[in-house]
């Protein structure tokens, strides 16, 4: 030590929490890679930017095939109509998967104009047109096979469309016609056994790829989403299953969506015994009906409530106490698939509400999301279980707890770290409590919970009571005549 005075530190006992993202909203569908990145298959892609987004999953374009392309709805939703990221997707459709493409040989429809000819269906499917595998495109003249590069060239357009154009110096004629073969992604292939996909030899599919989320992007989900396909039971339970434990400690909420074909529920008075009837009913999980249309634009109500819950979160500092009810939808009109409108009165919503379905009010302020509930409700009425913004909480809390608490493990389990683990939580809590998120919050490390033999194993058990707000789903108001105010009128001038 040298002569004088000297300072030194340690470490601060009270340490800031680390903070997950309440609503990261992760999706699992399809898109048209084939116009992005062919290898975006079954990983997990964060996007902070529509251009991210196109990047690998190619142009959003029309609305009309959303239905195929499930995941352009969730990219405009939250780019376009939201201006609410980042979202997380993941890819199911397979090029390298047989199944998941188709061919089409020789077609002789495509007649260059100015030179230039776009690839799209004339009696394929829809999704040919979008599909295109720029890779496998033969082009010919008659029956001579003609070459990428000297005399044509195929790139893709800002649709999404091929487009072959010629090479003026080439062998093809300006206005020649041409037999066209090529192989397309088929979305129409793709079964909800793809979506739902699994694990095998070290690699994940479908819905077990969100076990890959935090370790390729250190994200935590906040709500996982298949829109179009969680109306199938067996991915709406695979969400539901998954978002309980993400990597054995994180929890989520599945947003899952009720049919919206009229054949199965014609109107709100069926869609409650199909919800029971089907198993929608788990603690993590918000059931959600019909669809949101706006203009040309028809979005899932699963992606709704995604979007809407995420510009509540930002409106709240990124903590998810606010209940995404009774917020605005960017929408005109609730529909089917049909397209035939759904208005539902205020006590018919009301009447879903209590079934534990969230929908769509034309209130008296617009369009608005409307419903507090998980789909658990009215089975569960556990405050923590029933209420959506109570049960996001206690999954956002717990979430924050695992990330902030892992860097204490294999530490000396001594006073000092119990109670650097009790200020560093309780200090957490109180800022909760100061920003109207917590009505209260208390941690402890109590005795009767920790037997000696448990501690001495190296086990701690830390208890928290945590209180957050309940949506003020019902405000009353008591009017009253008072005669005895007509006395005024006998009084003196």
């Amino acid at each position: 030590m040298s002569h004088g005075v000297s300072i030194s530190e340690v470490p601060t006992g009270v340490r800031p929490p680390v903070r997950t993202t309440a609503g990261l909203p992760v999706y699992v569908g399809l898109g048209t890679i084939n116009a992005g990145d062919l290898t975006c298959v079954n990983k997990p892609r964060v996007y902070y930017t529509l251009a991210e987004a196109v990047a690998d999953l190619g142009p959003v374009s029309d609305p009309s095939k959303w239905d195929l392309w499930t995941l352009h709805e969730a990219v405009h939703a939250h780019f376009s109509a939201y201006g609410v990221a980042p979202i997380v997707c993941i890819n199911v459709l397979d090029p390298n998967n047989a199944s998941h493409y188709a061919t089409e040989t020789d077609q002789t429809h495509y007649f260059l104009s100015d030179g230039t000819v776009r690839l799209q269906h004339y009696g394929a499917p829809d999704e040919a047109a979008l599909g295109v595998l720029l890779s496998t495109v033969v082009v010919k003249v008659a029956a001579a096979t003609k070459v990428l590069g000297t005399d044509y060239t195929i790139a893709f357009d800002a649709n999404g469309f091929a487009v072959v154009t010629r090479v003026a110096s080439g062998s093809i004629a300006l206005n020649a016609t041409l037999l066209i073969s090529y192989r397309y992604l088929n979305p129409s292939a793709v079964v909800a056994a793809d979506v739902v996909g699994g694990y095998s030899a070290g690699v994940y599919t479908g819905i077990e790829v969100i076990e890959q989320v935090y370790p390729a992007l250190r994200l935590v989900p906040g709500f996982l989403l298949a829109p179009k396909w969680s109306e199938s039971v067996t991915v709406a339970a695979a969400l539901a299953t998954k978002a309980h434990a993400i990597n054995g400690a994180f929890r989520a909420m599945a947003l899952v969506d009720l049919s919206t074909d009229g054949g199965v529920i014609p109107s709100y008075a069926s869609a409650a015994a199909w919800k029971t009837n089907n198993g929608f009913n788990q603690l993590d999980e918000v059931a959600c009906w019909p669809k949101v249309k706006n203009g040309l634009n028809i979005y899932h109500a699963s992606t709704v409530v995604a979007c809407v819950a995420g510009v509540a979160d930002a409106a709240h500092d990124g903590i998810p106490y606010a209940s995404p009810s009774n917020k605005t939808v960017v929408g005109t009109s609730a529909v089917l698939d049909s397209g035939a409108d759904v208005l539902l009165t205020r006590p018919q919503a009301n009447a879903l509400n209590d079934q534990g379905i969230v929908t769509l009010l034309n209130g008296f302020n617009g369009w608005k999301l409307w419903g507090n509930r998980t789909a658990a409700y009215p089975g569960t009425t556990d405050v923590k279980d029933s209420f959506i913004p109570i049960r996001r909480m206690f999954n956002w809390i717990g979430n924050t707890i695992i990330l902030t608490a892992d860097r204490d493990v294999d530490e000396p389990g001594n006073r000092r770290l119990i109670d650097g683990v009790v200020g560093t939580m309780q200090s957490f809590l109180n800022s909760l409590i100061a920003a109207g998120a917590l009505v209260d919050g208390v941690i402890e490390f109590r005795s009767d919970e920790n037997a000696l033999a448990d501690v001495s194993d190296g086990k701690l058990k830390f208890h928290l009571t945590l209180t957050p707000p309940s949506p003020a789903e019902t405000l009353q108001f008591v009017l009253e005549y008072d005669p005895t105010a007509l006395a005024a009128l006998f009084a003196a001038a």
